[in-house]
């Protein structure tokens, strides 16, 4: 009797945390359609017999050859060769590019000597470099990490002169009012002001630094990396680990897009108390 009655003083709770529960929003799946769509109708089309399984592997054979780099150990492997690549290129070009964005944007006098060959140099473009790049440095990580470093330099660049040179006018004439030395108008006024400009050039450069790690991988002969796993594998027409490396290389892409965002939104988060 005691059970029953105390069921009973239980079930209006249980509903009501039941009513409480989010409701389903299919609207917000709506996006997933088309490529499930697309996905099914491709598998179909290869266990049809449809499509050259050697020209295009159907979605189940990429997702065994996944499973089979992933157990065998060459996917982290080759991963982790194409992070380290892009890390190093990334932090060289971004150093070189601040510092000479600053001297450019600090300077007018390097801006007129050395802003027309910069532009200039913007205007080839880059994998026309890697012929060059391969004489000087070789064959190996160096030459990668030099590509790479170089393509992160110019978004760098000029996004860092941009934010130096768009720095208000009204910003300065308090800093000289106020008898701000050089160095210190410069860390109090015209780096915090030019913060927003410095942080785009570093996103776009690291989503370039990736692009350009696989392009290097692809082209420049590489002894490991994404790159040249996909390289290897369009050799040996194993399409699956192709289309493994194309799938990895997006996901890594739209990792670092997201990483990079939210590390902005918290770096800039002090602005909104000034808005």
């Amino acid at each position: 009797m005691s059970t029953i009655s105390t069921a009973i003083r239980t079930a209006p709770k249980v509903r009501a945390r039941a009513l409480s529960l989010p409701a389903f929003d299919a609207s917000r799946y709506r996006g997933l359609v088309i490529p499930l769509a697309l996905l099914a109708l491709w598998e179909i089309a290869a266990q049809a017999h449809w499509i050259n399984p050697v020209l295009l592997a159907s979605p189940s054979v990429i997702l065994g050859g996944f499973e089979r780099l992933l157990g065998e150990g060459d996917l982290l492997f080759n991963l982790k060769l194409s992070v380290t690549r892009m890390g190093l290129g990334w932090l060289a070009g971004s150093l070189i590019g601040v510092a000479a964005g600053l001297i450019l944007g600090l300077s007018r006098t390097a801006d007129r000597v050395l802003g027309p060959t910069l532009h200039a140099f913007r205007q080839i473009a880059p994998f026309a470099w890697i012929p060059l790049i391969s004489v000087w440095f070789g064959l190996g990580d160096s030459a990668k990490v030099a590509f790479i470093a170089l393509v992160v330099f110019f978004p760098v660049v000029v996004n860092t002169y941009e934010g130096i040179r768009s720095v208000p006018k009204q910003l300065l004439e308090v800093s000289r009012v106020l008898m701000f030395s050089p160095v210190r108008r410069i860390r109090s006024v015209v780096l915090p002001a030019a913060t927003p400009a410095i942080l785009n050039g570093l996103e776009l450069g690291f989503l370039y630094a990736w692009l350009s790690t696989i392009g290097a991988e692809y082209l420049m002969n590489a002894t490991g990396g994404v790159g040249s796993m996909m390289e290897s594998a369009q050799e040996s027409l194993e399409m699956d680990v192709v289309f493994v490396g194309v799938i990895v290389s997006g996901l890594i892409g739209f990792g670092i897009s997201l990483s990079v965002r939210l590390a902005r939104a918290r770096l800039l988060h002090w602005r909104k108390s000034f808005a």
